[in-house]
């Protein structure tokens, strides 16, 4: 497996998290659009998308947040 974590200091969390799950594993630190340089390598490509904020709606109501124009965004 192949890990790949662009924001140097959040690779280490990432490197831990996949040894728990006790993969064999190569954590990276490169810019994605490197990727683009291996069509065919990988099998499978799982991407975790920046964070949508919606851990930030806790505690709060979501129409207190968000206007409905946003809601339809999500």
């Amino acid at each position: 497996m192949v890990a790949n974590e662009a924001i140097r200091s959040r690779a280490a969390i990432l490197d831990e998290t996949v040894k728990k799950w006790g993969w064999e594993k190569i954590v990276t630190q490169n810019d994605p659009a490197a990727f683009g340089n291996l069509p065919g390598f990988f099998d499978v490509i799982i991407v975790d998308a920046p964070c949508s904020g919606e851990g930030m709606f806790r505690g709060e109501l979501l129409s207190e947040k968000v206007s409905r124009k946003h809601i339809s965004l999500l």
